[in-house]
């Protein structure tokens, strides 16, 4: 009898939408914690990641995803005057933790997204 092998590629990932649900749960403790633009744009992004796999708006290109990440950075840097530290670190890590909903193709992509969360 063969097993199924968990460590092996999947073309399409069909566990998103719990992903989805885990991940709003998880991340929105720090929801209030963070500046209003920085829910506002976490808000947006997982509206928006959620909208896409649906197919009802387009995903984020590579290029935005890589470029808002930057601009995101930069952000954080120019509010807290540092990316180090807990109050810095926290709004960054909920950016870029809604970006990667946009990247997950496979399995361990979601992994990977639940233990940043």
């Amino acid at each position: 009898m063969e097993g199924v092998n968990v460590f092996s590629p999947q073309k399409n990932f069909q566990m998103r939408p719990l992903l989805f649900y885990i991940f709003i749960s998880t991340a929105s403790a720090h929801f209030f914690e963070t500046p209003l633009w920085v829910s506002v744009i976490f808000a947006s992004l997982t509206v928006w990641a959620l909208l896409s796999h649906r197919q009802i708006l387009p995903p984020l290109p590579f290029v935005m995803v890589a470029a808002a990440s930057l601009i995101f950075g930069v952000l954080i840097f120019v509010k807290f005057g540092t990316l180090l530290g807990p109050d810095a670190a926290a709004p960054l890590l909920l950016l870029l933790a809604a970006l990667k909903l946009h990247e997950i193709r496979k399995l361990r992509d979601a992994i990977s997204l639940l233990f940043i969360c």
